[in-house]
């Protein structure tokens, strides 16, 4: 037993605790060794550590370390209501040698034989319990009370890493959202100006890898001013997400759609290798049908004449980003000219 006379850790023990605690990259690989350490340190059958879901009402193993008297195995999942960590706990009980005496009810600890049993819960930081820390034997073997330490510091142990995932996990989505956010129109859900200069950018890597180009569509909602003056600016917005719908619903998943602000969309896709000036007529035709129609809106249903839309990229794509907006853009000024709207 790793325990010096005097009933604190020896220096072996310490000197394997550091280690696992360098080398642990993540709670696997944490707690996994000092299952091992555990196993050496109380001297029962079988160490494991386990997942508690209170709302499912279930208790899983996750890791667990055996010898051949008894495996407890991983996945195992069962009632928490009838577990002997749930009776530890809310007896404050956290290690006996007689579970078939005290807990002789729980079938899980039936079924595997236990009859030494010790547990020690796993509170994070809110004191919210994650699971426990876990040891057993078929026999009735004598586990001296300072022990339930050692193994009260490897729960603790463990305690900090699963904050430690927990807190970078919070901060990975934090800043996923903030990316989000910032590359995102709120009100459509679409690519924004700055989100578009990038996707764009990406875009035209791909096309050029692919020894092709891109198509882009410029988009200019004819009279939208029209909308908002005279049915108000909540059914001006609603115009707005159902064009944003039906541009994203019916392109190909990897083309990119944007609002580029205003009343104003471009929509971008990788052109193929054959491609000719009849597919750039061929795409601004489409995106013309896909604006065009009625538009079920809260308070009324709304006629839609079509949208002004310009199409660049017809020739070899060598243009930079910015430069294939500006050509795009200014054929959907020649197209809203030619229809005479505003």
């Amino acid at each position: 037993m790793n325990k010096s006379p005097t009933g604190h850790l020896d220096s072996r023990l310490i000197s394997q605790l550091a280690e696992v605690m360098i080398d642990a990259k993540n709670l696997e690989s944490l707690v996994r060794p000092l299952l091992v350490l555990l196993q050496s340190v109380t001297g029962l059958d079988s160490t494991f550590f386990t997942r508690i879901d209170l709302i499912k009402s279930t208790q899983t193993v996750l890791y667990s370390h055996n010898t051949v008297e008894l495996g407890v195995p991983e996945l195992l999942s069962v009632s928490w209501q009838d577990t002997l960590c749930r009776r530890a706990l809310s007896e404050h009980r956290f290690c006996t040698q007689d579970v078939a005496e005290i807990w002789g009810d729980s079938q899980a600890a039936r079924a595997l034989g236990i009859q030494t049993y010790l547990s020690e819960p796993i509170f994070v930081a809110d004191n919210t319990l994650f699971g426990t820390l876990c040891a057993a034997d078929t026999h009735k073997k004598a586990i001296d009370p300072e022990i339930m330490t050692i193994v009260k510091l490897f729960g603790q142990i463990i305690a900090r890493q699963i904050e430690r995932e927990q807190l970078i996990n919070l901060l990975k989505k934090q800043n996923t959202d903030l990316t989000h956010t910032a590359h995102h129109d709120p009100l459509t859900g679409l690519l924004n100006r700055r989100g578009l200069e990038i996707e764009l950018h990406r875009l035209q890597l791909t096309a050029r890898r692919l020894n092709t180009r891109v198509h882009l569509a410029f988009i200019d909602l004819d009279n939208f001013k029209k909308i908002n003056d005279l049915h108000g600016h909540r059914a001006g917005d609603e115009f707005l997400q159902q064009v944003a719908h039906r541009l994203k619903t019916s392109l190909r998943e990897n083309d990119l759609v944007a609002r580029y602000g205003g009343d104003e969309f471009v929509v971008a896709a990788i052109a193929t290798p054959t491609s000719t000036l009849q597919d750039c007529e061929q795409l601004q035709r489409r995106l013309f049908d896909i604006t065009q129609g009625d538009y079920l809106l809260s308070n009324l249903t709304l006629h839609y004449d079509g949208a002004s839309i310009g199409v660049a990229g017809c020739e070899a794509n060598t243009l930079a980003a910015h430069e294939l907006l500006h050509q795009a853009d200014t054929a959907m000024y020649q197209a809203k000219l030619a229809r005479k709207v505003e």
